[in-house]
């Protein structure tokens, strides 16, 4: 009788013991914060309009993850392709500005070239990360960290990741007569110029209000006026570079020497990147001009 209750004492302690183990959670004998992004090692880290930007962290010991993105942003979940115009389709469900999976990816709908994405984690002991940024106010590269700070006896990472995200590009055009005054394209049918009049064309497509596209390349065109766009001929063509200064304004003098009806376009364009398609905009000023002997 004494080797059965023997046993059964040990059954039930072998019991005990195996519910207590699988409840247990052994803390992680490694800590290390490690955070990737799709930009790799360059330390520029940009991105556009209906496109992606993806986070991943691959800390050891990470015991919470948490990312929140900003209004006018949203989730995907994948695979996602990388050759497509915008990645509505992939939005994930439901939406959310918060997310606690370990790798995200993030489609922008607004430019802001100072997009922040915040990034919570907790840890079962200290630790940091050191990363490059690159600070466009000083000109130069710099390290940033993210460490850890026990709060109530959490080791916790908190972080914003500045992201420079690109509007599309909008052409926008002002003409003016060579005393300054504007011509109102919106509401003038049609102007008259004597051969050899100039007329002033300044390119405001850098300056469209809450639109940071910021295009570098200018291309005034002007154009006979058929009715048909594919009859017209291109009598003149002339392109201008910021070269990289954005605040630069774009003025070009345009003399008719030509009799006839024409119209002007305006090609705003930024250049494909590394990181950044090419976008671009063209806009036909409604006014024809008409220049006479």
């Amino acid at each position: 009788m004494k080797n059965v209750l023997k046993f059964l004492f040990l059954i039930v302690s072998i019991f005990i013991t195996s519910c207590n183990s699988d409840d247990y959670e052994t803390p992680p004998a490694f800590t290390d914060l490690f955070i990737t992004m799709s930009s790799g090692n360059n330390e520029i880290r940009d991105s556009e309009v209906n496109q992606f930007f993806s986070f991943s962290d691959v800390s050891a010991g990470a015991l919470v993850t948490r990312w929140t993105i900003p209004e006018n942003s949203f989730f995907l979940e994948g695979p996602i392709p990388n050759n497509l115009p915008n990645h509505d389709n992939y939005i994930k469900e439901p939406i959310t500005n918060v997310s606690n999976d370990k790798t995200v990816s993030i489609m922008f709908k607004k430019g802001n070239s100072d997009t922040r994405i915040e990034y919570y984690g907790e840890f079962a002991d200290s630790t940091s990360y050191i990363y490059n940024i690159y600070d466009l106010d000083l000109n130069q590269s710099m390290e940033d960290t993210i460490a850890t700070v026990n709060i109530n006896g959490k080791w916790v990472a908190e972080h914003e990741f500045s992201i420079d995200v690109y509007d599309t590009v909008v052409a926008k055009p002002e003409i003016r007569y060579l005393n300054e005054t504007i011509i109102d394209y919106e509401n003038t049918t049609a102007i008259t110029l004597n051969v050899g009049e100039q007329i002033i064309f300044e390119d405001l497509s850098n300056f469209v209000v809450d639109n940071n596209a910021r295009p570098n390349t200018t291309t005034w065109r002007v154009v006979t006026n058929e009715e048909d766009e594919d009859d017209r001929v291109t009598i003149l063509s002339n392109t201008l570079n910021r070269a990289g200064d954005f605040e630069k304004k774009i003025i070009d003098t345009i003399t008719f020497n030509q009799v006839g009806d024409y119209k002007i376009e305006l090609l705003a364009r930024r250049i494909r990147t590394e990181t950044l398609r090419e976008s671009n905009d063209t806009f036909i000023i409604p006014t024809v001009i008409n220049v006479t002997p």
